[in-house]
């Protein structure tokens, strides 16, 4: 079982993947082959997000999971705490074992959820400059195809008057709200 654990929760575009990879650099630090496993935010999962994002996040973990050797993913949604711990190598010569999730930040049911496996955890919130962070997030869509409009404030527009908005869309505005 993990000794201790180590999580970034920090905002999408704010620094979390840099901030991993440095971490995991560290000797007593083992960081999760995926990136973001987004395990205790049980609260968002692949059936609340987008379809173009769901082609990217959800895959068949069943059949991830029954390799003998993992390979290395950045976003994934993981239910199962077994297979949660088989993201981590556990040798007992690691004193931390990171997760870096960005769906951390926004879920109701995190803080709950690490409580509730370590109650010794160590959180790291890594934040950005709002309209920073908001813009960044705009232009990763954009070079990714995943936009309709290339123009970020027709884009906040097109969002805000959506009926029918996803928990993780490309929420610009409301993922840098992040005292809500």
């Amino acid at each position: 079982m993990l000794k201790s654990n180590l999580c970034i929760v920090g905002a999408a575009k704010a620094g979390t993947t840099s901030l991993y990879s440095y971490l995991n650099n560290h000797p007593k630090i083992n960081a999760s082959i995926i990136k973001e496993p987004h395990f205790f935010s049980d609260d968002i999962r692949c059936k609340d997000i987008s379809p173009k994002r769901k082609k990217r996040t959800c895959f068949n973990q069943e059949k991830y999971f029954a390799k003998k050797i993992l390979t290395p993913k950045h976003i994934a949604y993981i239910e199962s705490q077994d297979n949660y711990l088989k993201l981590f190598d556990l040798r007992e010569d690691y004193s931390y074992f990171l997760d870096a999730s960005t769906e951390y930040l926004p879920s109701k049911s995190t803080a709950k959820n690490i409580y509730g496996f370590n109650k010794d955890a160590k959180i790291i919130i890594s934040l950005r400059h709002p309209a920073e962070r908001a813009y960044s997030h705009f232009l990763m869509d954009l070079s990714g195809g995943m936009l309709k409009s290339k123009d970020f404030i027709k884009e906040i527009e097109r969002q805000r008057n959506k009926k029918n908005r996803n928990t993780n869309g490309n929420l610009y505005i409301e993922r840098s709200l992040y005292a809500q």
